[in-house]
């Protein structure tokens, strides 16, 4: 998705090394904020499509304000 957001193809530019791969990895991961909600008064504003849009946008700025 944030490949796909500047332009790119991430198989471009992403490669996997199978020794990096944990035996164990979880295939599913689900969270739940209740908690946060209940006794923090806490309540997710945004979801996980537009926080990498924001975090994509944001690295795009920092990169064109001083680049490498």
């Amino acid at each position: 998705m944030a490949f796909t957001q500047v332009g790119l193809n991430y198989e471009d530019h992403v490669v996997i090394d199978a020794a990096f791969i944990r035996p164990a990895e979880v295939d599913l991961l689900v969270g739940n904020a209740s908690k946060a909600d209940r006794e923090l008064d806490w309540r997710c504003g945004v979801d996980f499509y537009a926080l990498v849009e924001m975090m994509v946008a944001a690295d795009v700025k920092s990169l064109q304000r001083s680049p490498f």
